[in-house]
């Protein structure tokens, strides 16, 4: 296997393990068992390390026919043997042979022999050598192994051994020192050609239509003469070299690594280090050649009176990828490398530092190569400090060009009758003079570009020109941050050219799919960017804080600075990013902002919009306090008013204390409501009280009218409260808190109406508060005309006019949780509504209560007058009534088709109606209860003027007997599952009851007694469609068995059950561990016994299967409750 070993993010080797070399040429062994065994001294037969022969040729040819293996243990070993002279003599490989160097001679595995691999430092200890009889390499062998005519493949292996001292240096013997193959091809692991000469070429190594496989091997300077290859000379060959370093090797003429002709040799993670040849390609010549080259390294090479220092191309077209050309050295040009004639492939290689006379980097005459992700760095030479090219046309794409120099003129490129092409490139930091030349009709064309400002002499759009440097640094051409090279490039022009998906360092070339960038390197990370801050609403007065957050790029730091626009007046910018203070000044803002990194990046931030708002709280107490500009308690204002109308404001805290609405007598002057503003009370008058520790309750905050005379109400406010129609109130206007009061409506036009509020054609919210002691013509509490409002929690106390609590023309209400109590509409003799008077509304009353309310006329709880809807649901009617002529003590309906249910009427009064009087209109009563209703005449309970009237589910008991129900024309009103006093009639209907004891808990107690006949009496078609979930006391509203009559619907206990037969006073029988009284509902489940003249007691009894109650003599068992 091979493993890249990746460096600063570029792969610059291919290694192959020792493991592989091992595994690669022992597939000759595994097939041949043989083994014979060589040590320098022995005389034996070779089957054994104690019977080793001396002769390694003739072992190797015993294995001839058989095959097998060679184990060479460590010493020096000659072709014909230790004594021969004779030079012609050399070894010879056989197919199937595998000969292994650098045992030590006690080795019974090949896997024990001692770790050989030259390119990690570690040489074979046997060495085949041509050095003969005396130290002169004159009578040294031509060859030290020649393969001729025997056609080896790779089964003819040679792993670990030292080849040296060859001198091919006569005529037939001129090529190939180390080893001569012709027409053969073996495999060679780990091993070393050093000080081999030859006169021709192929020091180390000469191939002729042979493609050897070497791995792991040195060539360490070797000498190829008349033609080159110092240390490979292949013709008409195809070898594989893997993993394999040339050293030092010298040629007199052309290449000094290796010389290539009419060949195509494969070079992967090959390393050329300090190799020389007089004329040209110092590290690798080619000509008439297609060479792939992969991951190889060259460095420090020279050709010393010619081109390519690195290497020379001739009519060749190599596949160079992922390379490296640093320090080489030619004379005349190309010290990278030259192209002569050629069209070769250049990707993904770097050109650092290299020397020359022309084209210090690359070299090219009349050549089209082609140069993908390159980098030509730090280059030195007369003309054309990076590149040169002479009737040439290269074509480079995403090349970095960066400080390259010139004595003489094109610090980057220099051109002579020649065209080349330069997009996505990038040319910086080589100078601003002489940076490209062109000369004798030269035009060099660059596009889609990044080019230093001030450089001239190209041709071509879509550059870039700038003077902010573009690399992380001068050695280190990877994008910075802050980079105008950036997805800056034209990714179609890349992927015609055929650029690999892979930049230099191994990195995606476009970065997330983006746009691809300049230059030899991808930019891997997000561009540098500042993004506002989340928030961009502060508020007037109140501290603000929020940062301006830089993504991508590098970790800073930076200096964050105003770029345009304008600061809120209260609020700064630091240098670290973040914009705090307190604003002054309400309004919106827009400004924008630019930070500076360590290398001069200056991205700028979008255009931020901060929308100052104006306070949206404000704070009132009944003395103002500090600023008293109400933008927090400690500055709280004791103007309520003013606060409610300031811009911006949301809510207003109110702390406990009086408010009014004027510090005059002007009675016309009122506090008005205002959409988008809640208006809280029940804050505490002391400290910075929190919305959670409110309590109206506790902290009684009092909007008054008193503000003449105290004490007297002629004087007053005519509204407390003053809503009208110019203010288009919608719901988000809300009042929650308050006691309004001291209201007095007795002038004249809208001053006589609605003392404590006001309210005409608005829909405001209000909540928790209680509206007292206020008088009017009309509405003494509250007067609604026109309006939609819901009121919730609220209380009307002692109000006085008629319609003292409330009183509504035209209106859609829903009133819930509400108490009316103790209100006046006796000014009038026609007054109606002591509690609540409606005409022509559609009002909703929901878990209300209407106590001890009087009226003149009639509706001393409520009166309801027109066509629209009225419905009342869990409500309590009770003590409402007037001593004089009035209609209706609880409620009193005129032309208004009404639902009532759930609800009680007690203890009412009146002359007609003691709890309801209708007239004119369609009522439907379910599930309510009358008790304790008295009239002066008929109807104590309900009494019909005209229209119809529905009795369904209810009781009625305790109404004054046979005048319960009475009518104008003496009709029977309509009733049916209904429970009557015994002696009602006036009534028809199926399905009702009578009774003569009383069905209620008690007098003040309105809940079913145990045995009451009401309960499960109920009409059973009825459903939670007509009567709600709910009943009065919000208990379900059907509980065990069909639904109950009255408001209340009886939640029987949990019964006390037998656990064993036993005496009935033995606590132990039952399940509670106690004996049942009178409130328990019993099941019977075993044998019980009432002992003589003993009383049991329960409310209900149940039987279980096996249940029995066995009584004594003068023993009793009395139900309900006594």
């Amino acid at each position: 296997m091979r493993a890249r070993v990746q460096v600063s993010g570029r792969v610059t080797h291919w290694v192959f393990t020792v493991v592989f070399s091992i595994s690669l040429i022992s597939s000759g062994w595994v097939r041949a068992q043989t083994i014979r065994y060589v040590k320098v001294g022995g005389t034996g037969s070779g089957s054994s390390w104690a019977t080793a022969t001396a002769d390694l040729q003739s072992a190797i040819n015993s294995l001839t026919a058989t095959g097998g293996q060679v184990w060479v243990a460590a010493g020096v070993y000659k072709p014909g043997g230790a004594a021969n002279t004779n030079r012609s003599l050399s070894f010879q490989m056989r197919n199937n042979v595998a000969i292994y160097g650098g045992f030590t001679g006690t080795e019974t595995a090949l896997n024990q022999r001692p770790s050989v691999n030259p390119i990690t430092g570690q040489p074979s200890s046997t060495t085949l050598s041509g050095a003969l009889a005396t130290t002169l390499t004159s009578d040294n062998s031509y060859h030290v192994i020649k393969n001729v005519g025997f056609n080896l493949n790779s089964t003819a292996i040679l792993d670990g051994f030292v080849i040296a001292g060859a001198n091919a240096n006569v005529t037939n013997d001129t090529f190939g020192a180390g080893i001569y193959n012709s027409r053969s091809s073996p495999s060679v692991a780990n091993c070393v050609f050093s000080g081999n000469s030859a006169f021709d070429g192929g020091g180390g190594m000469y191939n002729s239509n042979s493609n050897p496989i070497l791995t792991s091997c040195l060539f360490q300077e070797n000498l190829g003469q008349t033609f080159g290859g110092g240390g490979v000379y292949n013709v008409n060959s195809n070898p594989t070299l893997t993993n394999c370093h040339f050293r030092g090797n010298l040629s007199q003429v052309y290449g000094g690594g290796i010389y290539n002709e009419a060949s195509s040799p494969a070079l992967t993670n090959i390393t050329f280090l300090e190799n020389q040849s007089i004329n040209g390609g110092g590290g690798i010549y080619n000509i008439t050649s297609n060479p792939t080259i992969q991951s190889c390294v060259f460095i420090g090479n020279t050709a010393t009176q010619g081109f390519g220092g690195g290497m020379y191309n001739e009519g060749s077209t190599p596949t160079v990828s992922n390379c490296l050309f640093q320090g080489n050295l030619a004379l005349s040009a190309g010290g990278g490398l030259t192209n002569s004639n050629c069209s070769p492939t250049f990707t993904n290689c770097s050109f650092i530092i290299n020397s020359a006379q022309t084209g210090a980097g690359i070299f090219n005459f009349r050549s089209s190569p082609t140069v993908i992700n390159a980098i030509l760095r730090g280059n030195s030479a007369s003309r054309g400090g990076g590149l040169g090219n002479t009737d040439s046309s290269p074509v480079l794409i995403n090349c970095s060009f960066q400080g390259n120099t010139a004595s003489t003129r094109g610090l980057s490129l220099a051109s002579f009758n020649s065209m080349p092409t330069l997009t996505n490139c990038i040319l910086f930091d080589s100078g601003v003079g002489d940076v490209i030349s062109n000369e004798s009709g030269s035009v060099t064309t660059v596009q889609y570009s990044l080019i230093q400002t001030g450089v001239t002499s190209f041709t071509g759009t879509n550059n870039i020109t700038t003077t902010t440097f573009p690399f992380l640094s001068a050695t280190d051409l990877r994008l910075n941050d802050c980079s105008p090279a950036i997805n800056a490039g034209n990714s179609g022009a890349y992927t015609t050219a055929g650029g690999p998906m892979s930049d230099l360092a191994e990195n995606s070339r476009r970065y997330n799919g983006g746009p691809i960038d300049l230059g030899a390197y991808e930019y891997q990370g997000d561009l540098l960017t500042v993004s506002t801050p989340i928030v961009s609403t502060a508020i007037q007065g109140i501290p603000f804080s929020q940062t301006f957050v830089t993504t991508g790029g590098d970790s800073g730091p930076y200096n964050y600075s105003m770029l345009s626009g304008s600061l809120p007046p209260g609020l700064n910018l630091s240098v670290s990013g973040t914009l705090s203070g307190t604003p002054t000044q309400a309004g919106s803002f827009s400004l924008s902002v630019q930070i500076v990194n360590a290398r001069g990046c200056v991205p700028t931030s979008p255009v931020y919009t901060l929308a100052v708002l104006a306070q949206p709280i404000r704070y009132v107490r009944a003395v103002a306090v500090g600023r008293g500009d109400g933008s927090s308690w400690a500055n709280a204002s004791a103007d309520l008013q003013q606060m409610i109308d300031a811009v911006g404001t949301q809510q207003v805290w109110v702390a406990a204390g009086t408010y009014k609405p004027t510090s005059t007598t002007a009675r016309t002057v009122s506090f008005s409501m205002k959409n988008g503003v809640a208006i809280y009370g029940g804050f505490s008058a002391s400290g910075d009280p929190l919305f959670a520790s409110r309590n109206p309750g506790s902290f009684t905050t009092t909007l008054s009218g008193d503000i003449g005379q105290e004490g007297s109400n002629t004087d007053n406010s005519f509204h407390v409260i003053n809503n009208p129609a110019s203010l288009s109130l919608n719901n988000t206007a809300v009042l929650d808190g308050f006691v309004v009061t001291g209201g007095n409506a007795n002038g004249s036009g809208e001053f006589t109406y609605g003392g404590g509020m006001y309210n005409v054609n608005v829909a405001p919210t209000i909540t928790n508060c209680v509206f007292q002691s206020n008088s009017a013509s009309i509405g003494g509490g509250i007067y609604n005309l026109n309006s939609n409002i819901n009121y919730a929690n609220c209380s009307f106390i002692r109000n006085s006019g008629r319609g003292a609590g409330m009183y509504n023309t035209n209106c859609r209400l829903t009133l819930s949780n509400c108490v009316f109590s103790g209100n006046l509409a006796i000014n009038f003799i026609s007054s109606l509504g002591g509690g609540m008077f409606s005409q022509n509304t559609n009002l909703a009353l929901i878990n209300c209560k209407f106590l001890e309310n009087r009226a003149n006329a009639g509706g001393s709880g409520v009166a309801h007058i027109g066509e629209n809807s009225l419905t009342i649901n869990q409500c309590v009617f009770k003590d409402n009534g007037s001593a004089t002529v009035s209609f209706g003590g609880g409620l009193y309906l005129d032309k208004s088709p009404s639902t009532i249910i759930n609800s009680t009427f007690q203890s009412n009064t009146a002359i007609y109606g003691g709890g309801i009087y209708t007239a004119s209109t369609s009522v439907s009563v379910s599930n309510c209860t009358f008790y304790g209703n008295v009239s002066s005449y008929a109807g104590w309970a309900v009494y019909r003027f005209s229209g119809l009237s529905y009795l369904i589910n209810c009781v009625l008991f305790a109404n004054g007997g046979d005048r319960a129900l009475g009518s104008e024309d003496g009709s029977s009103m309509t009733a049916r599952y209904c429970l009557f006093e015994t002696g009602v009639t006036n009534f028809t209907g199926t399905n009702n009851l009578t009774t003569s004891s009383s069905p209620f808990v008690s007098t003040t107690d309105l809940r079913l007694d145990g045995v009451s006949a009401a309960i499960n009496a109920g009409d059973p078609a009825t459903t939670s469609a007509t009567v709600g979930t709910t009943d009065l006391a919000g208990n379900p509203r059907f509980a065990n068995g069909r639904i109950d009559m009255g408001a209340y619907e009886f939640q029987e206990p949990i019964p006390l059950y037998t656990v064993k037969s036993g005496a009935w006073d033995d606590a132990s029988v039952w399940s509670l561990n106690r004996v049942p009284t009178s409130t328990d509902v019993v099941e019977i489940r075993h044998l019980v016994e009432l002992s003589a003249s003993y009383q049991g007691r329960a409310l209900r009894v149940r039987y279980g299967l096996s249940g029995q109650v066995k009584f004594n003599p003068a023993s009793k068992l009395l139900l309900g409750q006594l």
